[in-house]
C-alpha cells in the first residue's frame, strides 16, 4: 500500500489591492495660486524662475486630502487659496477675494496648511452669515407685525390696493388687511405687503372684522328682500 504524503505550500502569497488600498494611492493634479511680494518675485528670480507676481503651480494632491480642493462648473480642480478667510480683530470672519501672498515661493506643504485654514474658517463663514440672515428676517418680521398691527387698529389708514365697496353685491365687501397695506413708519419708510396670514392678526380685530361682514351680508340679504317684495 503506496503512502501519500501531503505538504503544505507555506510559500507567500500575492494579495490583489483591495479598493481602499487603491484609493489611498490615487492623487489628484490640481492648480495651486499664489502671490509672491516684490521681495518673493526678486528670490525667485535668483532661484531662476520668472520673477512674475501671480504664480500657477500644478500639485498633487492625494485622496485624503481632497477637500481641499474645489472645483468648478468646467471641471478645473483648484487648491482652496482663493478666496481667504481671516478672524478680525471682532472676533468675525471676513472673507478676502485674493490668493494668499508670500515674500517666497511656499513648499507644497504651506499651501496644504493655508488650504486647511480656509477650509475651516470657509465653514465658519458660512454659519455666522446664516445666522446673521436669520436673525435679520426676525427683525424684519417684528416691524411687520407691529406696523400690520398699528395699521389695523387705526381707522384713519387707508388701504391703497383695497377694492371698491360694492354697492349691490351678494359677496360680503372684505375690509382693508395687514397682507397688502402699508403705511409709514418711524425710519421714514412704508412697509408694504407684510405678508401675515390671518391666524396673526389679533384676535379683536378679527372679531370686529368679522362682525363687520356678518352686518354688511346682512344688510345686503335684507336690500335683496325688499327688491323682491317691492317687484
Amino acid at each position: 500500500m503506496d503512502t501519500v504524503t501531503v505538504l503544505n505550500d507555506r510559500r507567500p502569497q500575492s494579495v490583489p489591492d483591495g479598493p481602499n488600498a487603491v484609493e489611498a494611492g490615487r492623487t489628484l493634479a490640481v492648480t495651486a495660486t499664489y502671490v509672491l511680494t516684490e521681495e518673493g518675485r526678486k528670490a525667485l528670480l535668483l532661484a531662476g524662475g520668472d520673477g512674475r507676481a501671480v504664480q500657477d503651480m500644478v500639485v498633487e494632491v492625494p485622496s485624503h486630502r481632497l477637500h481641499l480642493v474645489s472645483v468648478d462648473a468646467n471641471g478645473v480642480a483648484r487648491l482652496k487659496l482663493r478666496p481667504r478667510y481671516r478672524v478680525g480683530d471682532d472676533q468675525r470672519v471676513a472673507r478676502i477675494d485674493a490668493p494668499p501672498e508670500y515674500d517666497a515661493p511656499p513648499s507644497i506643504e504651506d499651501m496644504f496648511r493655508e488650504a486647511a485654514r480656509n477650509h475651516q474658517l470657509e465653514s465658519m463663514y458660512q454659519t455666522e452669515r446664516r445666522t446673521a440672515r436669520s436673525k435679520r428676517r426676525d427683525a424684519d418680521r417684528e416691524t411687520q407685525v407691529e406696523v400690520a398691527q398699528a395699521f389695523l387698529g387705526d381707522p384713519n389708514q387707508t388701504c391703497i390696493c383695497a377694492p371698491r365697496r360694492p354697492r349691490r353685491s351678494a359677496v360680503p365687501w372684505q375690509p382693508s388687511t395687514a397682507a397688502c397695506c402699508s403705511m409709514p413708519t418711524p425710519t421714514h419708510r412704508r412697509e408694504g405687503r407684510t405678508a401675515r396670514s390671518a391666524s396673526e392678526v389679533p384676535r379683536d380685530l378679527r372679531a370686529r372684522q368679522e362682525r363687520n361682514q356678518q352686518g354688511r351680508a346682512a344688510q345686503l340679504a335684507l336690500h335683496e328682500e325688499k327688491k323682491r317684495f317691492h317687484r
